[in-house]
């Protein structure tokens, strides 16, 4: 049966339709009316036969070893009764069948006879599932009598077709076919072994003669429906002629619901969700039996958004037909999204129980155990999946996946992580690479799968083959969006390699697209949305009207972006502030603090997008808020809303500090910069309107949350080992020093406190060589990822032990104190391709100097705005060649005087900076809205200036 069932992988929304369905859809169905002709044509044959042969042709002299099981001695002997007799046995008892030919085949009278008499053995045996002997009985009999008789030289060729003697075959359905030249069992056997060898060309132009030879008769339209066929597997050129051939099937056979079934598919293909929804409704309703199209109506269904309608179609299925496992891994799938995971546990559980050997129930298991967090049992589940099918690679990816994922988690746990710990860790990170390894042997051009094993890598700074893997990406790149189809690269995961700005827009760009065309199903349902043009009226005479905003998240709790908490600094006179928070309190003070910050009633807790609330949910509670500025905070990062967003819920829509590049989204209308971060000439490299700000457009609130942090430029500058006494500093920072943090009390500190994964090669080689040309220089890391210390640590002994030794790592410092720990460093050094955004606010408000080189993607130049703001653009650096040289000009001999007075000026800054100063990073930001806003009429065809 067609296995037309989606797969679940944890970390897509959305299963795939299952591959190579097209072949086994019809081989099913051909194979079911075969053999119906062939068990008819054995009936028919037998009364031939009988009346070829004498009734009273007689075995003289033979002895008979045989018996015809219900026939009396005296009948074994005469070959019409044999013949008559095996035919009725055929559907009761096949052995019986077989003995009763037996017998006859030493009755028959002359090779014709015999020949007749072999063709019913080779069926009952073929029948029996003994398709060698079936051969061998075939094959047996006499050339000369097979090919003068038709219905002997089809079933030889059929015969020879499921035995894998396929060129063999050629000549017998050549023969049948000059026999009996309009036979639409020839053309559908001869096109199968064209298409068995590999010709599909082959196949169809057997087909098209078909059509000719047999425009006089019914069975036209099955020419019709398998040229239609093979013309749909010869990919999406051929779509339209294909569906011109399954328009006249249809037409010449109105009541085939096979037909209809399988035009279904390709509408489902090209995801005309709704006429495959019509298609596939239309051949249940001509054959309630029909569990393949029940099945594909109902993956049409989820597709299209229609989860309750899906579960429904599903369910009604199970009640016709209780076992069928892919019936119930669908409806298991519709649970997931529904985000009823037990009940999607209660039915994987069901289908396994049923059949242990399908690897998807074991998928869908493991999916289930992934969604709750259970990552070890999940993996269990997908080992035993791969014991089923070691090939799987929708099984790999997900077990791929699914170790890094818990190689992350326990990254993100563990404080202070002991060596078990970190051995634990790389044994993951390794497993995760070594499958995608697996996957890239069964398939070299995997894209995903290559993708996800360059990630692993360059998570934790293995940079083998770096050159040769940056190329092969940019070429995948490229040939996916070339195909049509979204890239394997993600936007966000984009940023973090040194591709050009061009390029990137093609990739964020696609995967827009893509997102608008998964909901083009659902914006037929939603309709169009009506907007609120109308601002909310004021509470008392003299007071202004207000416009509604509402910022939409999964990181409002202990995350940088909930870390800011800048909400409340709205202006409540004439902004309504709304939170939309896509995930659940995660118990922290920033969820607590972020909460608060909006007027009661304006906070919404909706959990999980696609799990907890559906995208056509989510839609449809925006547009109902009367929201006039819908703002994401994520951007492509992970929980993203592009679905939502493509649906234009609101009429004015912003990303905003998520992605720090264009999303390549038209369906979002401002993007949020400064003249810095994205300067006119690179307006380009963006899809949206730029809403530019004066100053940084990087918000924070270090001025409120973080006022206690201390200047320590003069303790650090001087290499004093505790730090100033002040009377002003609290008593949990008195006693902090280089040397209780495993530093050096002297020497020059250069530090990374970014994510390891934004550090590349040519980078790390800078840094390295600072190290080599200054000997009392020291580069202080994080462990983050605690597996990339060993890789670089290997990356710096090319250096030399005296410089490889003067890398410190540290474990993730605790978020009380961590930024007055990070002062004890002297000058932070900026990664190019990907800058610190949050860690740079950190940094430079801890007094550490930052040095940053500005590239033409916005992700590279967020430091250079935040230096501008303060104005502190001293360390901006041209080139990596000038980036190189500044640093080591303030790290050694007189240049670190000028490094200290750098460090005071930054200190004597931040408190009154642009950088820092909230209220006026919002108040800009609130500027650009409003003009957004008044702009709205024309259009919003102007990028827009706060001045």
């Amino acid at each position: 049966a067609t296995r037309a069932r989606e797969q679940p992988p944890p970390l897509l929304p959305c299963g795939k339709w299952a591959e190579g369905r097209d072949k086994r859809e019809e081989e099913s169905m051909l194979h079911r009316r075969r053999r119906a002709l062939e068990l008819v044509l054995l009936i028919l044959l037998a009364n031939i036969l009988s009346q070829g042969v004498s009734k009273k042709s007689k075995a003289k002299g033979k002895q008979i070893n045989l018996a015809c099981p219900g026939l009396s001695k005296r009948d074994h002997s005469d070959l019409e009764k044999l013949l008559l007799h095996a035919s009725r046995l055929l559907n009761s008892d096949v052995a019986g069948a077989k003995s009763c030919l037996q017998v006859a085949l030493q009755q028959a009278p002359n090779d014709m006879s015999r020949a007749q008499v072999l063709y019913n053995l080779a069926i009952v045996t073929r029948q029996a599932g003994d398709i060698q002997q079936a051969l061998k009985y075939i094959e047996s009999a006499s050339s000369d009598a097979i090919e003068q008789w038709f219905q002997g030289a089809l079933i030889r060729g059929v015969i020879q077709l499921e035995s894998n003697h396929v060129q063999t075959s050629l000549y017998s359905f050549a023969v049948a076919k000059r026999l009996q030249p309009t036979s639409v069992a020839v053309y559908r056997n001869l096109a199968q072994a064209y298409y068995n060898l590999g010709e599909p060309l082959q196949a169809r132009e057997v087909w098209e003669e078909g059509i000719v030879a047999l425009l006089e008769q019914e069975e036209c339209a099955e020419g019709f429906f398998n040229l239609g066929l093979l013309l749909r597997e010869q990919g999406s050129h051929f779509r339209k002629q294909s569906e011109m051939n399954y328009k006249a099937a249809i037409r010449l056979d109105p009541t085939s619901s096979r037909y209809r079934y399988s035009y279904g598919n390709l509408l489902f293909d090209e995801r005309r969700m709704d006429e495959a929804i019509a298609m596939f409704s239309s051949a249940i309703r001509i054959d309630p039996s029909l569990e393949d199209a029940r099945n594909n109506l109902g993956n049409a269904l989820r597709q299209s958004g229609w989860l309750r309608e899906a579960r429904k179609v599903f369910e009604t299925g199970l009640q016709l037909s209780p076992t069928n496992c892919n019936l119930l891994l669908n409806l298991g799938q519709v649970f997931q999204d529904l985000g009823m995971l037990d009940e999607t546990r209660r039915v994987a559980d069901a289908a396994y129980k049923i059949n242990p050997r399908i690897v998807e129930a074991s998928i869908l298991r493991g999916s289930v155990d992934y969604a709750k967090g259970f990552m070890r049992e999940a993996i269990e589940r997908y080992k035993e999946a791969l014991k089923l099918d070691p090939t799987s690679q929708q099984t790999l990816l997900n077990l791929g996946n699914t170790y890094g994922d818990l190689y992350r988690q326990l990254e993100a746990r563990v404080t202070n992580q002991n060596s078990e710990a970190r051995k634990e860790m790389r044994e993951l990170q390794n497993s995760c690479i070594q499958v995608y390894k697996k996957m890239l042997v069964l398939d070299p051009i995997d894209a995903q799968a290559f993708l996800n094993m360059v990630w692993a890598q360059k998570y934790a700074c293995e940079w083998a083959n770096w050159e040769e893997n940056l190329r092969r990406i940019e070429e995948m790149a490229r040939m996916q969006i070339k195909q049509g189809k979204p890239p394997s690269l993600k936007p966000f995961l984009a940023l973090a390699f040194p591709i050009s700005p061009t390029l990137y827009l093609d990739i964020a760009r696609a995967h827009a697209q893509e997102e608008q065309k998964n909901t083009n199903p659902l914006r037929r349902i939603l309709g169009a949305l009506d907007h609120s043009h109308q601002l909310l009226k004021p509470a008392g005479k003299g007071k202004s009207s207000k416009l509604r905003i509402a910022y939409m998240s999964t990181d409002l709790g202990d995350h940088p972006v909930g870390h800011q908490a800048w909400f409340s600094l709205h202006d409540q006179k004439r902004f309504d502030v709304i939170l939309l928070a896509l995930s659940r309190n995660d118990g922290s003070e920033w969820w607590r603090k972020n909460s608060a910050m909006v007027p009661d009633g304006n906070f919404f807790e909706l959990g999980k997008l696609g799990h907890e609330i559906s995208c056509s949910d989510l839609t449809r509670k925006i547009n109902k808020l009367g929201v006039h500025v819908l703002i994401t905070l994520n951007g492509w990062t992970s929980g993203h809303q592009m679905d939502v967003l493509s649906l234009k819920p609101a009429p004015i829509q912003v990303e905003y500090m998520g992605s720090h590049d264009s999303t390549g989204a038209t369906y979002i209308d401002l993007f949020v910069s400064d003249r810095v971060a994205t300067p006119p000439e690179f307006y380009n490299h963006f899809t949206e309107r730029i809403l530019s700000t004066p100053d940084t457009f990087f918000m924070n609130e270090y001025k409120q949350s973080r006022a206690h942090v201390p200047d320590l430029a003069d303790a650090v500058y001087s290499d004093v080992e505790k730090l100033r006494r002040d009377d002003d500093l609290s008593e949990s920072y008195r006693n902090i020093d280089r040397t209780s943090h495993g530093l050096p009390s002297s020497g020059m500190i250069l530090c990374n406190f970014n994510q390891l994964f934004k550090v590349d090669p040519s980078t790390f080689a800078r840094w390295m060589r600072l190290l080599s040309a200054v000997p009392d220089a020291y580069l202080w890391l994080l462990r983050l990822p605690s597996t990339a210390e060993y890789n670089l640590r290997k990356e710096a002994d090319v250096y030399g032990e005296q410089v490889a030794s003067r890398i410190l790592f540290s474990d993730r410092i605790d978020w009380s104190s961590h930024l007055v720990i990070k002062s004890l460093a002297n000058l932070s050094l900026d990664n190019p391709v990907f800058n610190s955004h949050t860690s740079a606010v950190d940094i430079l408000w801890s007094g550490v100097p930052l040095l940053t080189l500005p590239q033409e993607t916005m992700s590279s130049r967020v430091a250079s705005s935040i230096l501008h703001s303060l104005p502190l653009d001293t360390t901006i650096a041209r080139n990596m060649d000038e980036y190189e040289a500044l640093a080591r000009r303030l790290i050694a001999g007189e240049g670190r005087k000028a490094l200290h007075n750098l460090r005071q000026t930054l200190q004597a800054r931040r408190r009154e900076a642009a950088s820092f100063d909230t209220q006026k990073l919002v108040l800009n930001f609130e500027r650009g809205l409003k003009i957004g806003w008044d702009l709205l009429d024309s259009g919003l065809s102007y990028h827009i200036h706060v001045n």
